[in-house]
């Protein structure tokens, strides 16, 4: 999920992730998701398609019923689609994986001190799991630590097969 920083009408209130700091983020995904033998198609959510118009409600439910994670900052596209991802896995393995960038204690000036979802969260069938926003970060951009990151996927997508692994 991507905040936009394409000066998009639909984002209000800034915490948009530095361009170069997305992008890193992104090729760590990818590496990770290969790294962990998990599906790599990764689908950049904005709530727009490709022509820039809004997504309906039925294509945000078939992109998120779909996904096995979902990941990006604090705010309505993501508190307000992780309801649509598949609340029936069969086995704990293939439960739907959530991670939140949010602020904390370093940068309260960005949204209500830990603002997150995970009291909502907690009671669906998904694992949680938050990165908190840098020193860096202000009101308007928004960094995440990559070291941080890489941790998270690694402890989310992980298998004692896979954490051995090196990716190129």
């Amino acid at each position: 999920y991507s905040r936009g920083g394409d000066g998009s009408d639909d984002t209000k209130h800034g915490r948009v992730l530095d361009k170069d700091n997305e992008n890193a983020t992104l090729t760590i995904i990818r590496d990770k998701l290969r790294q962990h033998n998990k599906p790599t198609n990764v689908v950049i959510f904005n709530g727009h398609d490709d022509d820039g118009r809004t997504l309906s409600i039925e294509q945000q439910f078939q992109i998120f019923r779909k996904a096995h994670t979902f990941i990006g900052p604090h705010g309505s596209g993501l508190g307000g689609n992780y309801l649509w991802m598949d609340p029936f896995a069969t086995k704990c393995q293939e439960r739907t994986q959530l991670l939140e960038f949010m602020p904390g204690p370093e940068n309260p000036e960005i949204h209500a001190l830990y603002a997150h979802y995970y009291g909502n969260i907690r009671k669906w069938p998904l694992d949680y799991h938050s990165l908190l926003y840098t020193k860096k970060s202000n009101y308007y951009k928004t960094y995440i630590d990559l070291t941080y990151l890489t941790d998270a996927l690694d402890a989310m997508w992980g298998t004692p097969e896979t954490l051995n692994q090196t990716t190129t």
